[in-house]
């Protein structure tokens, strides 16, 4: 098997490369690639709206009605995959995220410094793009989700602790 190496450039988009390691094709089924382009600009932002009154009750009551929920996926060395028991607690989480008025969601990948620093930027990224897909799987709206891939978290700590995902909502209730 040899990659597929793509490369993608879209003018208002962050360039994308990557190489793909495809099945041999046995003429019976189709392989899919699903990318995630990641804009240049974004325009979410946590700027209130103009306030017609000086009345600081009125922007105590706004700052109290956006509230942030946080979740944490852990993954195995070298995987990029969840595990059985992170997928229920991922599960769980999104469960109550439906229930909500999501305004925004940040979900940030991290690896061990053990390996290649390019090879573990890359999988950060993909441990990101998977939780991504599985919050998108579960209605949170795309445009509402900023996804990256930051690498290696280095440290004297336990490295199991840095092969991580952090995921970050923030609601309007």
């Amino acid at each position: 098997m040899k990659p597929l190496n793509l490369g993608i450039q879209k003018r208002g988009y962050k360039p994308y490369h990557n190489d793909f390691i495809i099945p041999e094709w046995n003429n019976r089924t189709y392989y899919t690639l699903e990318l995630l382009l990641q804009p240049t600009i974004s325009f979410i932002a946590n700027i209130p709206p103009a306030i017609k009154t000086d009345s600081t009750q009125n922007i105590a009551e706004k700052a109290k009605s956006n509230r942030s929920f946080t979740h944490t996926v852990f993954f195995e060395f070298d995987k990029h995959s969840m595990e059985a028991s992170e997928l229920s607690r991922l599960d769980e989480f999104a469960k109550l995220m439906k229930s909500k008025k999501i305004q925004r969601v940040e979900i940030i990948g991290f690896s061990d410094d053990i390996g290649a620093e390019a090879y573990n930027l890359r999988l950060s990224e993909e441990r990101a793009k998977g939780i991504a897909l599985f919050l998108v799987q579960n209605n949170i709206v795309v445009d509402q989700i900023y996804m990256e891939g930051k690498g290696e978290l280095e440290g004297e700590q336990n490295k199991e602790l840095n092969r991580k995902v952090e995921v970050r909502v923030m609601t309007i209730e």
